[in-house]
C-alpha cells in the first residue's frame, strides 16, 4: 500500500437506501479511515448517493474534515445483464 493511501469500500446504494443512514455510514468509513466507492445503478440511486455525500459532507467538515469526489462511468453485471453505473470515490481529508 502506498504511503497515506487509505482502505477503500465499495457502497452500492439504491433509489430507496435511507439517505440519513447512508450518510451515517460514509461519516463511520471516515472514522475508521477508508475511503469509499459509491455505486449507482439509475437516477434514483444517484439522487439518493448525492443527497447522502451532501449530508455527510454537512457533518465532517464542523469536524475540520473535506470530502472530494471523484465520478466515473464503469459498467456491472445485473441479473446477467451489463449495466451502465456511476462510480462515485469519495476521498476524505483532515483539514
Amino acid at each position: 500500500m502506498i504511503p497515506n493511501e487509505r482502505e477503500i469500500s465499495i457502497m452500492k446504494v439504491s433509489g430507496t437506501s435511507n439517505v440519513n443512514k447512508t450518510a451515517g455510514s460514509i461519516v463511520k468509513h471516515f472514522e475508521d479511515g477508508r475511503d469509499i466507492e459509491i455505486v449507482t445503478v439509475g437516477a434514483g440511486s444517484l439522487n439518493q448517493a448525492q443527497k447522502a455525500v451532501i449530508a455527510a459532507s454537512m457533518i465532517l467538515a464542523s469536524r475540520g474534515a473535506t470530502i472530494y469526489e471523484r465520478s466515473s462511468f464503469t459498467k456491472v453485471i445485473i441479473e446477467g445483464e451489463e449495466r451502465t453505473a456511476i462510480s462515485k470515490r469519495l476521498i476524505f481529508a483532515k483539514g
